[in-house]
């Protein structure tokens, strides 16, 4: 048997770079917001209310339905819910640019790194 590649995580063997980028950050969110529902102790009617929803879209968090919202929509339901989202950006060094030869890498400005 071969060996298989390991990958960053699911996202990655199932989409392009950029749309598993968005699908972790998604993810992330909607883990954040089903741990706040499940320690707050509120009814979904209730934490409805706070996160400016009804019944029903509460019950789609709880129930991990990652394709029901949107990331600036679970952006902006983790401010509601007065959760801290984590921003932290990085940029691959300039060896792993030259080594990804299928991936553009640029300095965040749209130029390669040097």
């Amino acid at each position: 048997m071969g060996t298989k590649k390991k990958t960053q995580s699911v996202f990655h063997d199932l989409y392009e770079d950029d749309r598993a980028a968005e699908m972790e950050m998604r993810s992330a969110l909607l883990i954040g917001l089903e741990q706040w529902l499940a320690a707050s102790a509120m009814t979904q009617r209730e934490a409805g209310k706070v996160l400016g929803l009804t019944q029903a879209r509460v019950s789609d968090i709880k129930r991990g339905k990652i394709a029901q919202f949107s990331l600036d929509v679970l952006v902006q339901l983790a401010g509601r819910a007065g959760l801290q989202t984590p921003q932290r950006l990085s940029s691959p060094d300039a060896r792993s640019c030259r080594d990804a030869a299928a991936t553009p890498c640029t300095d965040g400005r749209g130029r390669h790194p040097r």
